[in-house]
């Protein structure tokens, strides 16, 4: 007789997420504190109420997802007892939302003793699907700018591999930023602080600096 090694592995990933609506819902379920039609849950995710029956059909049948009536309604749940949601699905959205914190973290880490502000911008920040560079903006004193642009050459390699982005360094010194120069736009407008000064605290420093010259004259 054989033994329990030679029971042949079930191949779930594509049953769980075989496609990216499958996946936006899974995700959505997974978070939710209560039952969701298929209504709500296409309404949320951007889709159909149809995609939705369709997509969670397989996850029905194998009660990763609990189906019960509401009315005239159904109404869908994500089944936490089940061994692939407690050891496949819950973790995989956990590392999601840990994502951007170990980020953060390590881009922090990696440029605070040259920074006065760290702000990551682009298509992370807009919460893209497939994002490209990494977006950073480092904001220094004039006598570290070519500190904070060797780190931001030394760093590239570690943050490609810890997170599959390339790492775009923008090096700007305060006066830059004041100045509002061109390539800082996209910066200002989407960007997130991740350490030091907001980008409007820099900019309005150098407004007041001027105001006050000017009362003093």
């Amino acid at each position: 007789m054989q033994t329990a090694e030679h029971i042949p592995a079930l191949r779930f990933a594509e049953i769980l997420f075989g496609t990216q609506a499958r996946t936006s819902i899974m995700r959505l379920l997974s978070d939710a504190l209560h039952p969701l039609t298929a209504r709500q849950i296409a309404r949320l995710t951007g889709t159909t109420a149809a995609t939705v029956t369709h997509s969670l059909e397989p996850l029905v049948r194998m009660r990763i997802v609990l189906l019960r009536g509401a009315g005239r309604a159904y109404q869908y749940t994500l089944n936490r007892e089940h061994l692939l949601v407690e050891q496949v699905v819950t973790p995989l959205f956990e590392a999601e939302r840990q994502y951007s914190a170990e980020l953060a973290r390590d881009l922090v880490a990696a440029f605070q003793d040259v920074a006065e502000s760290i702000v990551i911008f682009g298509s992370l920040v807009r919460g893209e699907a497939r994002a490209g560079d990494l977006d950073v903006l480092v904001v220094a004193r004039p006598q570290l700018v070519d500190g904070a642009q060797q780190k931001a050459e030394t760093e590239g390699q570690h943050f490609f591999n810890r997170f599959g982005l390339p790492l775009e360094v923008t090096v700007a010194t305060e006066d830059g930023v004041r100045r509002g120069l061109p390539y800082l736009l996209e910066a200002e407008r989407e960007g997130v602080l991740l350490w030091g000064k907001p980008l409007e605290e820099v900019k309005g420093h150098g407004r007041r600096i001027q105001d006050t010259d000017c009362d003093g004259g």
